[in-house]
């Protein structure tokens, strides 16, 4: 039985049309992210790595910034 290696994760796109899109690759354990005509890949540790410090800066920002989670 053949297991299928990409999961689609997320996608999300802004009023404006900007779309950002996230799958995962079980094969390689990497995650793939694809903002408008960038595509990045990383493996899973550096992605969860990505994702703290992406989740510390927009804390950061709120709380000096008064940013609004949207």
């Amino acid at each position: 039985v053949a297991r299928m290696a990409i999961h689609d994760l997320a996608k999300k796109e802004t009023p404006h049309g900007t779309v950002t899109a996230v799958w995962y690759d079980d094969e390689g354990e990497n995650f793939v992210m694809q903002h408008e005509f960038v595509h990045l890949s990383f493996h899973k540790r550096e992605f969860q790595a990505l994702l703290e410090c992406l989740n510390e800066s927009w804390e950061k920002y709120r709380r000096n910034h008064g940013g609004t989670r949207k």
